[in-house]
């Protein structure tokens, strides 16, 4: 996952697209189209009105590994066309994980990261209704409420819910080369506190061959 785009090509439309031939490692795939749909909220928009935001994207990060499955097949959910995409705003990329086993655990990882987000933006509603109260009230805390929120939103620290789960996932799946691509992950998530360290100490076996696993050897030397 270097940043590097590696294919850019029109796809016809249809059920699903399917991508091969790629070297393991972990990857993102965006498709995209020129909107069918196009809210009102959107047309008022400054961003729209200079050209973002006219075409629908939607993201999917996988990992890929040929030992275990050649094709990857990307889809959503049956029946759905462009407009209902839209419409529904759905963000949600369907994969076909096949065989491949390796892919599965990725889908784990991601989740717990998923799973943080979640958490996270509850959080920052629940604080938000806090704040927008005292505005309403005009108490002086208003501008300090504030301050939380933003504090909050800029802090990348993930919480004792995220921790325990990465720790247990790392434990479980020590000895394969995906786990190493989430502990170097982690550790740049992590530089602070370090805590990836006991992470990096569960890997074993074909992580250990991974050019991520490398990496973090340098790092941590």
């Amino acid at each position: 996952m270097t940043g590097q785009e590696i294919l850019d090509t029109v796809v016809p439309v249809g059920d699903f697209v399917t991508i091969s031939g790629l070297p393991e490692d972990m990857y993102i795939v965006m498709l995209r189209w020129p909107r069918t749909y196009i809210p009102h909220h959107y047309l008022r928009s400054r961003e729209f009105q200079q050209g973002v935001g006219t075409q629908y994207l939607v993201n999917k990060t996988f990992y890929v590994n040929p030992k275990e499955q050649v094709d990857y097949k990307f889809s959503f959910d049956k029946g759905l066309r462009a407009e209902d995409i839209e419409m529904n705003e759905v963000e949600k990329v369907n994969l076909d994980l096949g065989g491949c086993s390796s892919c599965a655990i990725a889908e784990t990882y991601w989740k717990a990261y998923h799973d943080f987000i979640a958490r996270k933006d509850s959080k920052i509603k629940e604080l938000s209704q806090v704040y927008y109260k005292a505005l309403d009230e005009k108490d002086a805390s208003s501008k300090e409420k504030y301050q939380q929120i933003e504090a909050y939103k800029q802090d990348t620290n993930a919480d004792e819910a995220f921790l325990n789960e990465f720790d247990k996932l790392t434990a479980s799946f020590g000895n394969e080369a995906v786990s190493s691509f989430f502990v170097f992950f982690q550790s740049n998530m992590d530089k602070e506190n370090k805590r990836y360290l006991k992470n990096f100490e569960d890997l074993k076996g074909e992580a250990l061959e991974s050019r991520y696993y490398e990496q973090m050897l340098k790092r941590n030397k």
